[in-house]
């Protein structure tokens, strides 16, 4: 079932080098059995990720039913589950994983079942072993670790099993492999001349013992590895440089437990104490490569964000952060957001629903030279429920269930779409 996504924006009085507010989409605006509206944010697979190739945001849930849910590239909601899916048949009880994005394919798995791909139409099972943990994609080849067996290797459609066992998270770019063998220890790296080689705090002064997020940068070969520490970065295979508090500017903290690359490899980070799930996140931060220094430092008291749970964090291929906290999603524009996001707040505030709710009529009132050109009606599930002229001033929805419904304004700016509560 498709929903349509309606956006509520919050103002601060709070000016950043960006120049922009946070935005916020509400996950209550959207129906669910489920009290986390939108995925779910858990100890260390992010379950919330967004396609590099064309921005649709995915997300993974972890109490029933137990499905995958997306917002499209034309801000559209769909669930997938083993209720409207059957392919999804036998996926009650365990969650999905995180995904992975090749160019034509989005992945993730199931721990009963095994490695899903989807084409943007269908579902399809690609390997059927289970006990996944992980899955990384670089180009159009994808990984998966699998819990205490070999992981697995998917190109173009043919799955290869490695011979390495005991790996719970893989990162691999242009060659060069790392994984770890746990959730939150060290890493290491292997080849096929020197077999694995382990890296830790007793060999490696630029590591700690609490790994908490690893990847390679975009824009080279080096790998950053997030800890309690900072961020250590290695290249060909040997650590060489870190970014902490005693070496960089205005870093909040040095306990980093996730970060993402903008395109020119700036970072985005969440701070916390360290990575236990009873710690909330203390802070957000972004890390100007070119200037050394941490800009951008968002907390409870400069931001809307809820620090009171816990978050994950992407980074779009518009340069623009979104953070997810399971119940609502956040958005700071950098670059372009996409159509059904990017609002001009000036216009929009010149067109005004009222009275909101409503059990008979509802107004709509057009200050200065603004022309409409589309008015649509739509229920929750994205179908017109009524032939409306785009010359009304007045809607009469009496005839109409109580219940939510979008009201879709097409003008001469852009697109507008308001919930409307009918009592």
């Amino acid at each position: 079932m498709k929903y349509l996504i309606i956006l509520t924006i919050y103002l601060l009085s709070y000016s950043n080098s960006f120049g922009q507010t946070w935005q916020v989409i509400n996950g209550s605006d959207f129906v669910t059995n489920s009290s986390e509206a939108f995925g779910s944010v858990p100890y260390v697979n992010k379950y919330f990720q967004i396609n590099p190739y064309d921005n649709s945001i995915w997300f993974s849930l972890s109490t029933p039913p137990m499905g995958v849910r997306v917002l499209d590239t034309n801000g559209f909601y769909q669930e997938f589950d083993y209720q409207n899916n059957a392919t999804f048949n036998g996926t009650f009880g365990l969650e999905f994983g995180d995904f992975a994005f090749t160019t034509d394919n989005v992945f993730t798995y199931h721990q009963n079942i095994g490695l899903y791909s989807y084409n943007g139409s269908n579902w399809s099972i690609e390997s059927a072993s289970i006990n996944g943990c992980d899955i990384y994609a670089q180009k159009d080849t994808v990984w998966m670790a699998i819990t205490s067996a070999p992981f697995l290797k998917w190109v173009n459609g043919s799955i290869t099993p490695s011979t390495i066992s005991g790996l719970r998270r893989i990162r691999s770019k242009n060659g060069i492999f790392w994984a770890s063998t746990g959730t939150t220890n060290i890493i290491l790296t292997y080849d096929s001349i020197n077999g694995s080689l382990y890296y830790s705090p007793d060999t490696t002064n630029l590591l700690s013992w609490n790994n908490y997020d690893f990847k390679f940068s975009k824009r080279t070969d080096s790998l950053y590895s997030a800890s309690d520490q900072g961020i250590s970065i290695a290249y060909d295979g040997i650590f060489v440089d870190s970014i902490t508090p005693s070496n960089s500017i205005n870093m909040p903290s040095a306990g980093i437990i996730e970060f993402e690359f903008d395109s020119l490899d700036n970072i985005w980070a969440i701070f916390a104490p360290d990575f236990s799930i009873a710690n909330k996140p203390t802070a957000i931060g972004y890390y100007d490569k070119s200037l050394n220094t941490w800009t951008n430092i968002y907390t409870s008291s400069n931001s809307i964000l809820d620090f009171n749970r816990r978050m994950t964090i992407e980074v779009d291929n518009q340069n623009n952060p979104w953070i997810c906290d399971a119940s609502n999603i956040y958005v700071l524009k950098v670059g372009n957001l996409p159509q059904w996001l990017g609002i001009d707040e000036n216009e929009q505030s010149k067109i005004k629903i009222y009275p909101n709710p409503t059990s008979e009529f509802v107004t709509i009132k057009i200050e200065d030279n603004i022309k409409i050109t589309n008015l649509n009606l739509l229920d929750v599930s994205g179908k017109q429920v009524m032939p409306i002229d785009s010359s009304s001033s007045v809607i009469d929805i009496y005839s109409l269930r109580k219940g939510v419904y979008f009201l879709v304004i097409n003008y001469d700016g852009g697109v507008l779409t308001k919930k409307i509560i009918k009592n």
